[in-house]
C-alpha cells in the first residue's frame, strides 16, 4: 500500500484516507484501502474468463460488494498493467478474488505502470486455474 499512496501523493499532490476495512465477520478476512488484488472476470471481447489486477477502494463498500479501482492489462501474460486515463472502478464480489496483498512496483512514464514479480505471477495463474467459474452464476 505504501507504493500506492506515494504514487497517488506525487500525482494528486493529496495523502489518501487511512485504512477502510470490511466488517470483522466477513469471509475474505480484513480487506484494506490501496490492497492490491487479482479477481476473475468474464471477457466478452475474447469470450472466456481471466483475472485482472485491481486496487481496493476502501472507500466503498456495498453490502457484499467490493469497490475495486481495475487496470489495464499491459502484455499477454499479466506481468505489466497499467493505469487507465478513465479508471474503472467495478463492484466485485469477494468470491471473485483469487489473490490478496500482491506486492507490485510501479514506475511512471506517461502512464502509472506496475509489476507484478513472477513468484505471485504464477501463484495468480495457479488459482485462476483452480477457480470455480459455476461458483458466479
Amino acid at each position: 500500500m505504501g507504493d500506492l499512496r506515494n504514487v497517488l501523493t506525487v500525482l494528486t499532490g493529496m495523502i489518501p484516507q487511512a485504512d477502510t476495512f470490511v466488517s470483522e465477520s466477513d469471509s475474505i478476512n480484513v480487506l484494506k484501502c490501496g490492497e492490491h488484488v487479482a479477481s476473475v472476470w468474464f471477457d466478452y471481447d475474447q469470450n472466456s474468463f481471466d483475472w485482472y489486477l485491481g486496487v481496493i477502494d476502501g472507500d466503498s463498500y456495498q453490502d457484499e460488494d467490493i469497490i475495486i479501482s481495475y487496470m489495464k492489462r499491459g502484455d499477454k501474460n499479466g506481468y505489466r498493467w497499467l493505469f487507465p486515463e478513465t479508471a474503472e472502478i467495478l463492484p466485485t464480489k469477494k468470491k471473485m478474488i483469487i489473490k490478496r496483498n500482491i506486492t507490485v512496483s510501479y514506475s511512471l512514464t506517461a502512464m502509472i505502470r506496475c509489476i507484478i514479480d513472477n513468484e505471485t505471477l504464477k501463484e495468480i495463474n495457479e488459482s485462476f486455474k483452480k477457480f470455480d467459474f459455476n461458483s458466479l452464476y
